[in-house]
């Protein structure tokens, strides 16, 4: 068995999820690449915005269940370290977008 990754692994600063919380941390890391790294997203008012379903996200976090995945995003939104809008055309399409 290699101990190499074969794949993108999630990255934390421990000084960051010392001060607001090591699910918070990953979350945050995680948005900041797709907001950074990524040409994933769209810009709106000139701001960067990037969406996933919760399916989608919790592709990404495998090891949370829907339940903590969701406390993480509503724990980062309430220290206004998170931004969440519905940016769709229809009023109809409730996906969240994040900046």
């Amino acid at each position: 068995m290699s101990l190499l990754f074969a794949e993108r692994p999630l990255v934390i600063n421990t000084q960051l999820a010392m001060k607001i919380g090591l699910n918070e941390a990953i979350v945050l890391q995680q948005l900041h690449y797709w907001l950074r790294d990524t040409n994933s997203g769209m810009e709106c008012d000139g701001v960067r915005w990037i969406y996933n379903t919760t399916e989608q996200w919790l592709e990404q976090f495998p090891f949370w269940s829907e339940s903590t995945l969701k406390r993480a995003f509503a724990s980062l939104k309430t220290l206004g370290l998170l931004r969440c809008e519905k940016l769709n055309k229809s009023k109809r399409d409730m996906t969240n977008f994040y900046t």
